[in-house]
Protein backbone atom coordinates (compact mmCIF):
# COMPACT_ATOMS: atom_id res chain seq x y z
CA UNK A 1 0.00 0.00 0.00
CA UNK A 2 1.74 3.60 -0.76
CA UNK A 3 0.75 6.26 1.56
CA UNK A 4 2.33 9.75 1.49
CA UNK A 5 3.15 9.64 5.74
CA UNK A 6 3.76 5.83 5.93
CA UNK A 7 0.68 5.41 7.83
CA UNK A 8 -2.39 2.94 7.52
CA UNK A 9 -5.26 4.70 6.10
CA UNK A 10 -8.55 3.22 8.52
CA UNK A 11 -11.94 2.55 5.70
CA UNK A 12 -14.21 5.00 6.49
CA UNK A 13 -18.34 5.40 6.72
CA UNK A 14 -19.10 3.32 3.34
CA UNK A 15 -17.64 0.11 4.88
CA UNK A 16 -19.16 0.34 7.65
CA UNK A 17 -22.35 -0.79 6.06
CA UNK A 18 -19.99 -4.11 4.43
CA UNK A 19 -21.41 -6.68 7.09
CA UNK A 20 -24.33 -6.78 4.58
CA UNK A 21 -22.47 -6.80 1.31
CA UNK A 22 -20.21 -9.23 -0.85
CA UNK A 23 -16.44 -8.33 -1.51
CA UNK A 24 -17.37 -8.76 -5.09
CA UNK A 25 -20.47 -6.58 -4.92
CA UNK A 26 -18.43 -3.74 -3.22
CA UNK A 27 -16.05 -3.58 -6.03
CA UNK A 28 -18.58 -3.79 -8.73
CA UNK A 29 -20.16 -1.11 -6.51
CA UNK A 30 -16.87 1.41 -6.80
CA UNK A 31 -16.93 0.09 -10.36
CA UNK A 32 -13.14 0.81 -10.09
CA UNK A 33 -9.94 -1.18 -10.80
CA UNK A 34 -7.89 1.28 -8.92
CA UNK A 35 -9.33 3.00 -5.56
CA UNK A 36 -7.75 5.87 -3.83
CA UNK A 37 -8.98 7.97 -0.87
CA UNK A 38 -8.04 10.60 1.55
CA UNK A 39 -7.86 10.40 5.46
CA UNK A 40 -6.06 13.33 6.27
CA UNK A 41 -3.32 14.35 4.53
CA UNK A 42 -2.54 10.32 3.91
CA UNK A 43 -3.52 9.60 0.26
CA UNK A 44 -3.56 5.64 -0.11
CA UNK A 45 -3.99 4.25 -3.82
CA UNK A 46 -4.20 0.28 -4.12
CA UNK A 47 -5.29 -1.99 -7.11
CA UNK A 48 -8.21 -4.09 -6.90
CA UNK A 49 -6.40 -7.49 -5.36
CA UNK A 50 -5.27 -5.29 -1.97
CA UNK A 51 -8.51 -3.25 -2.18
CA UNK A 52 -10.07 -6.97 -1.76
CA UNK A 53 -7.22 -8.00 0.93
CA UNK A 54 -8.34 -4.49 2.92
CA UNK A 55 -12.00 -5.27 2.91
CA UNK A 56 -11.14 -8.89 4.19
CA UNK A 57 -8.96 -7.52 6.56
CA UNK A 58 -11.19 -4.93 8.10
CA UNK A 59 -13.88 -7.16 8.17
CA UNK A 60 -12.33 -10.09 10.00
CA UNK A 61 -11.01 -7.00 12.58
CA UNK A 62 -14.42 -6.30 13.14
CA UNK A 63 -15.35 -9.77 13.98
CA UNK A 64 -12.87 -10.00 16.18
CA UNK A 65 -13.46 -6.74 17.90
CA UNK A 66 -17.24 -7.44 18.25
CA UNK A 67 -16.45 -10.51 20.11
CA UNK A 68 -14.58 -8.78 22.65
CA UNK A 69 -17.43 -5.92 22.85
CA UNK A 70 -19.58 -9.24 23.73
CA UNK A 71 -16.99 -10.72 26.94
CA UNK A 72 -16.83 -6.64 28.01
CA UNK A 73 -20.28 -7.34 29.12
CA UNK A 74 -19.55 -10.29 31.09
CA UNK A 75 -19.84 -9.99 35.04
CA UNK A 76 -18.52 -12.34 37.12
CA UNK A 77 -20.03 -15.68 38.10
CA UNK A 78 -21.15 -15.48 34.08
CA UNK A 79 -21.29 -19.37 33.47
CA UNK A 80 -22.84 -20.16 37.26
CA UNK A 81 -19.30 -21.30 38.51
CA UNK A 82 -17.37 -18.41 40.07
CA UNK A 83 -15.60 -17.85 37.12
CA UNK A 84 -14.38 -13.88 36.81
CA UNK A 85 -15.18 -11.45 34.22
CA UNK A 86 -12.13 -10.01 31.54
CA UNK A 87 -10.31 -7.08 33.42
CA UNK A 88 -10.17 -4.02 30.65
CA UNK A 89 -6.65 -4.33 30.79
CA UNK A 90 -6.72 -7.97 29.50
CA UNK A 91 -8.91 -7.21 26.67
CA UNK A 92 -7.21 -4.30 25.76
CA UNK A 93 -4.16 -6.47 25.60
CA UNK A 94 -6.25 -9.29 23.72
CA UNK A 95 -7.43 -6.75 21.64
CA UNK A 96 -4.09 -5.52 20.24
CA UNK A 97 -2.82 -9.43 20.00
CA UNK A 98 -5.53 -10.36 18.15
CA UNK A 99 -5.25 -7.47 15.71
CA UNK A 100 -1.67 -7.52 15.27
CA UNK A 101 -1.50 -11.09 14.65
CA UNK A 102 -4.55 -10.99 12.14
CA UNK A 103 -2.25 -8.13 10.49
CA UNK A 104 0.67 -10.36 10.69
CA UNK A 105 -0.90 -13.49 8.89
CA UNK A 106 -2.94 -11.26 6.01
CA UNK A 107 0.19 -9.71 4.89
CA UNK A 108 2.32 -12.76 4.68
CA UNK A 109 -0.48 -13.73 2.04
CA UNK A 110 -2.34 -16.42 4.71
CA UNK A 111 -5.74 -16.73 5.00
CA UNK A 112 -7.30 -16.15 8.09
CA UNK A 113 -9.60 -18.49 10.00
CA UNK A 114 -11.54 -17.10 12.62
CA UNK A 115 -11.28 -18.23 15.98
CA UNK A 116 -13.58 -19.00 18.83
CA UNK A 117 -12.85 -16.24 21.47
CA UNK A 118 -14.31 -16.34 25.33
CA UNK A 119 -12.85 -16.43 28.52
CA UNK A 120 -11.92 -18.45 30.99
CA UNK A 121 -12.79 -19.36 35.54
CA UNK A 122 -9.61 -16.63 35.59
CA UNK A 123 -10.57 -14.10 33.41
CA UNK A 124 -8.02 -14.30 31.11
CA UNK A 125 -9.26 -14.21 26.99
CA UNK A 126 -9.03 -17.68 25.73
CA UNK A 127 -8.77 -17.98 21.55
CA UNK A 128 -8.49 -21.21 19.95
CA UNK A 129 -8.96 -22.38 16.47
CA UNK A 130 -9.16 -25.75 15.59
CA UNK A 131 -7.65 -27.65 12.03
CA UNK A 132 -8.45 -31.54 11.28
CA UNK A 133 -6.30 -33.00 13.68
CA UNK A 134 -4.18 -29.91 15.07
CA UNK A 135 -5.42 -27.28 17.60
CA UNK A 136 -4.00 -23.74 18.68
CA UNK A 137 -5.21 -22.39 21.74
CA UNK A 138 -3.93 -19.07 23.25
CA UNK A 139 -4.45 -17.80 26.89
CA UNK A 140 -4.12 -13.79 26.96
CA UNK A 141 -3.74 -12.01 30.31
CA UNK A 142 -2.79 -8.86 31.15
CA UNK A 143 0.77 -8.82 30.61
CA UNK A 144 1.77 -12.24 28.60
CA UNK A 145 0.02 -14.46 26.78
CA UNK A 146 0.62 -18.18 26.18
CA UNK A 147 -0.36 -20.49 23.42
CA UNK A 148 -0.42 -24.77 23.38
CA UNK A 149 -0.32 -26.48 20.04
CA UNK A 150 -2.33 -29.56 20.76
CA UNK A 151 -2.38 -32.37 18.24
CA UNK A 152 -3.09 -35.49 20.25
CA UNK A 153 -4.48 -36.30 23.60
CA UNK A 154 -0.34 -37.42 25.56
CA UNK A 155 0.06 -34.03 27.39
CA UNK A 156 3.84 -35.30 27.42
CA UNK A 157 4.71 -36.01 23.74
CA UNK A 158 1.12 -34.49 21.89
CA UNK A 159 1.60 -31.03 23.17
CA UNK A 160 3.60 -28.29 23.46
CA UNK A 161 3.18 -24.95 25.93
CA UNK A 162 4.97 -21.48 25.03
CA UNK A 163 4.82 -17.75 25.42
CA UNK A 164 3.16 -15.88 22.46
CA UNK A 165 5.39 -13.48 20.62
CA UNK A 166 5.54 -11.86 17.43
CA UNK A 167 8.40 -13.47 16.29
CA UNK A 168 6.05 -16.93 16.61
CA UNK A 169 3.16 -16.05 14.56
CA UNK A 170 4.40 -17.00 11.52
CA UNK A 171 5.27 -20.18 12.73
CA UNK A 172 2.47 -21.14 14.47
CA UNK A 173 -0.19 -20.50 11.61
CA UNK A 174 2.04 -22.42 9.53
CA UNK A 175 1.99 -25.29 12.13
CA UNK A 176 -1.59 -24.94 12.43
CA UNK A 177 -2.06 -25.93 8.83
CA UNK A 178 0.69 -28.22 7.98
CA UNK A 179 2.06 -25.61 5.54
Amino acid sequence: MDTTTGSEAQFTSPFYVMYSFDIDMITRWWNVSRISWAEGLTTVNIGQEEFHKQIIQYWQKCKILDRFDVLAQREDNWDGYESKKPNQLTLDHAKFLMVDLLDTIISAGYSWLTPFISSDEDGNVTVEWSEEKRRLHIQIGEDEAEYIQVWGVNIDTEMHIGFLSRDNYLTLWEWLFDE
